[in-house]
């Protein structure tokens, strides 16, 4: 009987330790995932900030070229 119990008890070591690892190995995909996902957005905002810039900038020499026009 002590031999079972104790079978009982080192299997059920075991499987906690499997159920873990594989808690880990979830938790470590989803924090990859999340920061190849944050990555992808950083560089989504760069872009559009930069092409905001670019906007702005174009739209600031047209303004300046209307208003030489206009004073002339």
């Amino acid at each position: 009987m002590k031999k079972f119990i104790l079978l009982v008890a080192v299997s059920g070591t075991f499987i906690m330790c499997k159920k873990r690892e594989a808690a880990t190995s979830q938790l470590e995909n989803t924090i990859s995932s999340a920061d190849s996902t944050i990555a992808d957005a950083s560089e989504k905002i760069i872009t559009i900030n930069d092409q905001a810039n670019a906007a702005l900038d174009s739209a600031n020499v047209k303004i300046k070229e209307f208003e030489t026009l206009k004073m002339r």
